[in-house]
């Protein structure tokens, strides 16, 4: 049987949840890949595994990174954090169930095979936090900067 994630009080289907998932991470390799290449084999060996019932697991695919070393490393990733600029939440990636594990480990073997990181993976939103403790608000140096990269991205960086 096939989980189901609620996103924004809606139940969403197995498919509903990997159809968003595709359309977002086809959307980072398509900005960063030639069209002719690295885009259509990875369109084409995601499609293939998504047209599989979910309850397949295609192990061909998920040669290099394991199922377990993945879900060590998305257990403790806290809640309530903000997002990068894809606006992927860590709360995605703990409760999008198996078909996101997969998908995840899908996506995590092609960029380890192609040796290719998206783009939007290099990509981070730099916010200044205020030092505070009496410190001139005007003056920059009473800031420093945190950036926001993609969960996705942390995430692939933890496992590999």
């Amino acid at each position: 049987m096939c989980n189901f994630l609620k996103v924004d009080g809606q139940s969403n289907s197995d498919s509903g949840v990997i159809d968003g998932f595709f359309k977002h991470f086809f959307s980072v390799f398509g900005s960063s890949q030639p069209e002719d290449d690295m885009s259509s084999e990875y369109e084409k060996e995601l499609r293939r595994y998504l047209s599989r019932p979910c309850s397949v697991h295609n192990q061909s695919l998920l040669n290099s990174f394991e199922l377990e070393e993945l879900e060590r490393a998305i257990g403790p990733l806290p809640r309530n954090k903000s997002p990068g600029h894809d606006g992927l939440l860590n709360e995605h990636l703990l409760n999008g169930g198996d078909s996101i594990k997969q998908m995840l480990l899908l996506l995590f073997n092609s960029v380890s095979r192609s040796a290719q990181v998206p783009d939007g993976w290099q990509t981070s939103i730099i916010i200044p936090i205020y030092k505070g403790k009496g410190k001139d608000k005007t003056d920059p140096s009473s800031y420093r900067p945190t950036s926001l990269i993609p969960v996705v991205a942390k995430l692939f960086e933890n496992i590999n």
